[in-house]
């Protein structure tokens, strides 16, 4: 079957921002009382500019952007919620 439309992909909201901010973020395996909070798994967005830095956690990758984009208030940030 043919497509009608070729849509793009396109980023959702959230990502957009991490990237427009230059947010980073990576993951680690947690083990014993820290696995209680966030899940097996845990992310951490780390935001820093000259003599400033930021960082947020969460137990997925949008969960830790999205509250460290609340935090800081910056700007689209009323535009994305968990």
């Amino acid at each position: 079957m043919t497509e009608l439309f070729d849509i793009p992909e396109t980023l959702p909201k959230w990502a957009e921002l991490r990237d427009r901010y230059k947010i980073y973020v990576h993951s680690c395996n947690l083990e014993g009382p820290d696995a209680n909070e966030y899940g097996p798994e845990l992310f951490t967005a780390n935001y820093a500019v000259t003599g400033f830095k930021a960082s947020a956690n969460g137990s997925t990758e949008k969960e830790a952007v999205i509250t460290l984009i609340h935090r800081l208030q910056l700007d689209g940030w009323k535009e994305v919620s968990l």
